[in-house]
């Protein structure tokens, strides 16, 4: 057993002898092997922190909605923050070209644009708004960390530069009118926003007092509208002075007219005026209503012709039926035109007895020259001849 222990022990020794003998013995086992064999454990790679990466935590904050015009500069806040500590933001407005001659202030975090005049038609073909959007980037950066991102669209609406209407003319018969009396007028208008299938489109009529002089406003009122051609409206006005007393004379009165668009839109003010004449009231008189007066007996019947009024210049142009033998004076009171004091003489024959009636034509002015219409008054007038010895 124990020679047998010994052998073991030799050949063992032997073994690493010639093992020795046949290379050194820190020699690579898997030398000249490739793949994994060369290297097995993996080498970290270092990672790319400056390509962006999306991120619920990076925000923009802006309005949810804009609405512009065309010709007007507007301008809002677009500004970005991180939810995570130590990161800063900065915006990018990617599709900036698109609005053309709109500028980002990163400073002030500001954006400002005035839509070019024509732009919505150009972009809408005739529509009266287009709706884009505002891409709007935020970066958030911070050192020795990813590099994250947020984006999103602000809606934004145009509106084409709405016109104002203009008021063409201004179309009547007459430049005056009486008290008493009502009147037509046309106006003509130009309105491009109006759909002309679409009446509630249609333009409408300011009428507004002008400042320190008697006022049309109240009594002018629109009766109707009409379709003319193209983008051109008649309104249809009526000048209604009937039941009222506005003047002595003659005054001029005015108005302001002005087209107000759908939109809102106004014209500019087109000036109305109108002479105002009064009216000619129906005289009246003292005369008794049945004057009796005895056969072959002189009467000389005092009495007064008058404009109820006060605005009137009477005068006597003529009687009818006047009794034969009969006269009729009228003469203007020194002190009021309006008034006439008149004398009625008459020696009756006996052959007259009985009821007699005639009438007195009065002949009104006004009292301003510029009123060339006269005015005709009608007095009636009555006398019982009464036989003789009565």
């Amino acid at each position: 057993m124990i020679k047998m222990r010994k052998l073991k022990f030799v050949l063992a020794i032997t073994l690493i002898l010639v093992m020795t003998g046949c290379g050194e013995w820190n020699q690579d086992p898997l030398a000249g092997k490739g793949g994994k064999f060369a290297d097995p454990r993996p080498t970290p790679e270092k990672p790319d922190l400056s390509k962006p990466v999306p991120s619920d935590s990076v925000r923009i904050v802006a309005p949810d909605f804009v609405s512009f015009e065309e010709g007007k500069l507007y301008d809002f806040r677009v500004s970005g923050r991180a939810l995570l500590e130590g990161y800063s933001v900065a915006i990018e407005i990617e599709n900036l070209n698109e609005f053309p001659g709109a500028s980002y202030d990163p400073a002030k975090q500001i954006f400002s644009w005035q839509p070019p005049s024509g732009w919505v038609d150009a972009k809408a073909g005739g529509n009266i708004y287009v709706d884009f959007a505002l891409s709007v980037r935020a970066l958030a950066t911070k050192d020795e960390q990813p590099v994250l991102y947020g984006v999103r669209k602000i809606p934004l609406r145009v509106s084409r530069d709405f016109a104002a209407p203009e008021i063409l003319r201004v179309d009547r018969r007459y430049t005056s009118q009486r008290e008493g009396t009502s009147s037509t007028l046309f106006v003509n208008v130009r309105d491009r926003d109006a759909v002309v299938k679409d009446r509630s489109t249609w333009p409408r009529l300011m009428i507004d007092s002008m400042s320190n002089q008697k006022s049309l406003a109240g009594l002018l009122r629109v009766e109707n509208i009409e379709h003319v051609n193209n983008d051109e409206f008649r309104l249809i006005l009526a000048l209604d002075l009937r039941e009222r007393e506005l003047t002595g004379s003659v005054d001029t009165y005015y108005a302001a007219l002005r087209a107000v668009s759908r939109f809102g839109k106004l014209s500019t003010v087109r000036e109305l005026n109108t002479d105002i004449y009064t009216s000619f009231s129906t005289p009246v008189t003292t005369w008794t209503e049945d004057l009796q007066i005895k056969a072959s007996e002189t009467v000389s019947q005092k009495f007064l012709i008058m404009d109820p009024k006060q605005e009137a210049v009477m005068s006597l142009m003529r009687t009818h039926r006047l009794p034969l033998g009969a006269t009729l004076e009228c003469l203007p009171l020194n002190t009021n035109r309006s008034v006439l004091n008149c004398t009625f003489t008459w020696t009756p024959p006996e052959t007259a007895v009985g009821e007699h009636a005639f009438n007195a034509y009065m002949e009104m002015r006004n009292k301003d020259a510029r009123d060339v219409i006269q005015g005709l008054g009608t007095i009636y007038l009555r006398a019982i001849v009464l036989p003789k010895g009565v």
